[in-house]
């Protein structure tokens, strides 16, 4: 498979994830590759929806643990 065939399958919505990808990483890739861009996790602050905002993002279940405004520190 090339990258370039892997692409064409991630913007069309066609794609798998391997099972022995943990649930959580799972269910976060799975909606940061949602193909409409509003609807993406992370982008609803742009489009103007809470649901989908950066702090959802921010707070899925991947990043637990994760404190954002000092991980630059």
């Amino acid at each position: 498979m090339t990258p370039f065939y892997t692409f064409e399958n991630i913007v069309s919505g066609q794609y798998e994830i391997p099972s022995s990808v943990p649930s959580r990483a799972k269910d976060l890739i799975e909606k940061l590759l949602v193909v409409e861009p509003s609807d993406r996790l992370g982008a609803g602050s742009f489009f103007g929806d809470k649901e989908n905002s950066m702090d959802a993002l921010m707070n899925h279940p991947f990043f637990e643990g994760i404190h954002f405004p000092t991980l630059a520190k």
